[in-house]
């Protein structure tokens, strides 16, 4: 499978970087749209000191309108995706006798691109995800209950909303897996809407 050649993006803002809401919405925008690594934690923190709180609520609104207007994500085929390191799949990872193979690919596009998202089977954090990864998953029953949801690891921007807050909770799945034929998943996620995971139409 292809390589992801995008460097990683860890270094918080410098201070110079946002003396003005231009400058840093310039500078917000490019990092979290061009990387498909997770924001470093210290983004609104500069030489130790939190940003002009006046600054930040500015930028944060403009920043969300500004996402919320212009992004989509598409489908990816798991020939044209990456594969998921070891170090974010965390269950599932070892076949059983009577294992059911699932395959979940995350789609491409800008929204929450800077970010992973989580993929929870039978209420576990079983991998973490970029875009345009895909992982193998081994399941023991045809009934499993996926869900997609935002990192729980995350930090920062990368944390979202925790379930029952902000009126969000995750999206609880349920499919009937085929013993015989693959298996495929997409996460998906759309402006206003949480992350779900949906079958590929084969």
């Amino acid at each position: 499978m292809p390589r992801d050649s995008t460097p990683r993006l860890d270094q918080p803002f410098r201070h110079t970087e946002v003396k003005h809401v231009s400058a840093f919405l310039s500078e917000f925008v490019n990092r979290f749209c061009s990387t498909h690594e997770p924001p470093a934690h210290g983004y609104f923190f500069a030489k130790g000191k939190i940003m002009n709180r006046g600054l930040l609520l500015v930028s944060t609104i403009c920043v969300s309108a500004i996402i919320s207007s212009g992004c989509t994500t598409s489908p990816v085929s798991v020939s044209n995706a990456i594969d998921v390191p070891p170090e974010r799949l965390l269950a599932f990872q070892d076949q059983g006798e009577h294992d059911i193979k699932i395959t979940i690919t995350r789609d491409k596009g800008i929204l929450m691109s800077g970010c992973y998202l989580g993929v929870e089977i039978e209420g576990v954090l079983a991998g973490r995800f970029n875009p345009k990864e895909t992982a193998d998953f081994y399941i023991p029953t045809n009934k499993p209950r996926l869900s997609a949801v935002y990192d729980p690891l995350g930090q920062g921007l990368c944390s979202g909303p925790k379930p029952g807050t902000w009126g969000y909770n995750p999206v609880e799945e349920h499919y009937v897996l085929s013993e015989i034929r693959p298996n495929l998943f997409r996460i998906s996620l759309g402006s206003g809407s949480p992350p779900r995971l949906f079958p590929v139409k084969k």
